[in-house]
């Protein structure tokens, strides 16, 4: 199945997303679409050598509310999301990756976003530099062992999308991987 594409009208260009109105063909009707085309992003699930994982706490205006999530940002052009994930980590938390691994792909929603997201595990130095968030940006680094990580998915206290997807992309390729290598 393919829907093509007979027009489609920019509505908004911001510095994040361009705002589009797209009239296509779905088996000779014709339909329109409103897409928020976006470069990209990267999420990183990163973790210390205690095994405390580091997370941000930030303000969501759309959702007036405070959200608990991994570290994420949005690429800039002609940016690797392995470069963009080892950024957005440092400007967030201040901590360096020691060992990065990319853990898969995501939309996070496809019914009105072109916006891909790259995923990643980081092994961090425990050595904190200083943050250096974006100049409109405020977020505050909390910590959470897994066990704290899980209680809160289960309490619906972290709701956040990528966190969520992450956290099942972590126990799925990082913690499994473990315990099959060591299994004799």
């Amino acid at each position: 199945m393919n829907e093509k594409t007979i027009r489609s009208k920019t509505v908004f260009q911001g510095r994040l997303l361009r705002l589009a109105v797209v009239t296509v063909d779905v088996d000779g009707k014709r339909s329109t679409r409103e897409i928020a085309y976006h470069n990209g992003a990267t999420a990183v699930l990163a973790q210390l050598p205690d095994k405390r994982f580091v997370l941000v706490e930030q303000f969501r205006k759309p959702l007036e509310q405070e959200m608990l999530e991994v570290v994420a940002g949005g690429l800039d052009k002609g940016e690797r999301p392995a470069a963009c994930a080892r950024r957005e980590l440092r400007e967030e938390t201040g901590y360096r990756a020691r060992r990065l691994v990319a853990l898969g792909r995501m939309a996070p929603a496809p019914g009105y976003t072109s916006e891909i997201l790259h995923l990643f595990f980081a092994q961090v130095d425990p050595r904190q530099g200083r943050k250096q968030p974006d100049e409109d940006e405020r977020v505050t680094v909390r910590y959470l062992t897994a066990r704290q990580m899980e209680s809160l998915i289960r309490q619906g206290r972290i709701q956040d999308g990528k966190t969520l997807a992450i956290w099942t992309l972590y126990q799925l390729k990082i913690l499994r991987g473990k315990k099959r290598q060591s299994t004799p």
